[in-house]
C-alpha cells in the first residue's frame, strides 16, 4: 500500500531514527571546550573544526 505522505513518511525516519546522542559527539565537544578558551574565543567555526581535524589526523598518526 502507498502511502499518501511519501515525503513526511522519509523525513520521519530519517529525523525520528537518529540515536538522542553518541559518546563520540561529546567527546568532539569536550574537545572543542579545550580549543575554545577565553583567550581563543574569537576562533571561527572553520578554524575549530580545522584544529579537531588535526588533533584526530595526529593521535591516528595520518600526518606526523
Amino acid at each position: 500500500m502507498q502511502s499518501p505522505f511519501p515525503s513526511l513518511r522519509q523525513w520521519a525516519f530519517n529525523t525520528l531514527s537518529v540515536p538522542a546522542m553518541s559518546a563520540e559527539v561529546e567527546r568532539v565537544f569536550s574537545q572543542a571546550r579545550r580549543f575554545v578558551t577565553q583567550d581563543r574565543n574569537r576562533l571561527g567555526d572553520d578554524m575549530v573544526e580545522a584544529l579537531q581535524c588535526l588533533k584526530h589526523w595526529l593521535d591516528a598518526k595520518i600526518v606526523g
